[in-house]
C-alpha cells in the first residue's frame, strides 16, 4: 500500500503532586495513535484524553492530532497541526507546530520544536525540548 507500514501505539502519562496545605494535584493523559511510513515520510495521527484534578471546570480535555515528518537517520524535520476543547467553555484551540527531531543514538532522540496555539482571542508561541527513548 501507499502508507506502508501501520504501527498503532498506546501512550499513559501520569503525574501526582501534593503541595504543604494544599490539596493534591494529579494529572493523567492518555493517547491513541498510529505511525505510518509513506516512502521518506512518516505521518502520525493520534488523539488523547487529558485529566488534571481533581478540580473545576478547565481540567478535561480531548485532543486530535497530525505529524508529518521526514524518515531519516540523523536530523529529521516534522511540521503538524492538533485541535483540543476543554470543558471551561472557551471553545477549540486550534495548535500548529514545526520542530526537529535530532537522533543521538540508536534509541534515542532530542526533539525541539515551535509552535503557535489560539485560545478565543489569544494567540500564544510556544518552545518545547524534549528527550525521547523508545525500544
Amino acid at each position: 500500500t501507499w502508507l506502508g507500514t501501520v504501527s498503532p501505539w498506546v501512550r499513559v502519562e501520569a503525574l501526582g503532586l501534593k503541595q504543604t496545605e494544599v490539596d493534591p494535584l494529579g494529572w493523567t493523559r492518555g493517547t491513541l495513535g498510529l505511525d505510518t511510513d509513506a516512502g521518506p515520510l512518516t505521518l502520525q495521527v493520534s488523539g488523547a484524553g487529558t485529566w488534571l484534578g481533581p478540580g473545576a471546570p478547565g481540567f478535561r480535555e480531548l485532543e486530535g492530532e497530525t505529524r508529518l515528518g521526514l524518515r531519516c537517520d540523523a536530523v529529521c524535520p516534522f511540521i503538524g497541526g492538533a485541535g483540543a476543547i476543554r470543558d471551561d467553555g472557551l471553545g477549540l484551540r486550534p495548535r500548529a507546530y514545526a520542530g526537529l527531531k535530532i537522533r543521538l543514538g540508536r534509541s534515542w532522540a532530542v526533539v525541539a520544536d515551535g509552535g503557535w496555539q489560539k485560545i478565543e482571542a489569544d494567540q500564544r508561541w510556544l518552545t518545547g525540548l524534549s528527550v525521547e527513548a523508545w525500544r
